[in-house]
């Protein structure tokens, strides 16, 4: 009814378990946006304090869960048979992996073109990512065969991985070109903004992988983001 809904706006009133269910279901959340949801209604609801502190612990173990960007992408973990060392171990690797996507940067002398490599470093590189089941050479060319992957935070790997891409960005930095974008703010913030951007960022990231996942390959790009305290 109007008037009860009118009365929930007011905050004079709670939803009913029921009416947040049938609420999600409307908006279409699903898995852990819809237990979310359903668990902040009971938390309002809750008379008691020690089961509302249940509910507590719930909501936050669930908020713990969906700040891990793994959970936001559609990328699944992975390891290369002893051979991650080598891939993270330079930029290299992942920039001539992913130039592969792109139909004109197939050949050997187009990827060391792009990337101002010799030839046999970059011919040394392709046979590595082959092994690895990356690509595949086929008459002359080397075309991409898989690496839509997430690797763990815990991971050692994941610190070369951004070490690497950071000291390409300060390179790229100092290009000055207008095509790319490089910002670094130092602020000073409450905590609830700070879970609020936090929160904003990790949307942003899930936004792009569900952008990227269904694009064309056309150009390589590399997006770095970077939020902490200090």
């Amino acid at each position: 009814q109007t008037s009860f809904l009118s009365r929930v706006i007011n905050e004079e009133l709670h939803l009913t378990p029921e009416h947040a269910f049938k609420l999600a279901r409307f908006w279409s959340l699903l898995g852990d946006e819809q237990s979310y949801f359903l668990k902040l209604v009971d938390y309002e609801r809750a008379g008691d304090q020690e089961f509302q502190k249940f509910i507590k612990s719930q909501i936050d173990e669930l908020k713990k869960k969906n700040s891990e960007i793994s959970k936001r992408t559609s990328r699944e973990n992975k390891t290369f048979e002893g051979l991650s060392l080598k891939y993270f171990g330079s930029w290299i690797y992942g920039a001539i992996h992913f130039l592969t996507c792109i139909p004109k940067y197939q050949t050997l002398q187009s990827l060391a073109k792009r990337l101002s490599l010799p030839e046999d470093l970059v011919l040394e590189t392709l046979k590595d990512l082959e092994t690895m089941n990356f690509v595949k050479q086929t008459k002359g060319l080397w075309l991409y065969q898989e690496g839509d992957f997430h690797i763990e935070r815990t991971s050692p790997f994941v610190i070369l991985h951004h070490q690497n891409w950071r000291q390409r960005a300060i390179l790229d930095a100092q290009n000055f070109s207008s095509q790319s974008i490089h910002y670094t703010i130092v602020l000073t913030l409450s905590h609830k903004d700070i879970e609020r951007i936090r929160a904003l960022v990790l949307e942003y990231i899930a936004e792009i992988s569900r952008i990227a996942s269904p694009s064309t390959p056309e150009e390589e790009v590399v997006f770095n983001c970077d939020f902490f305290k200090v």
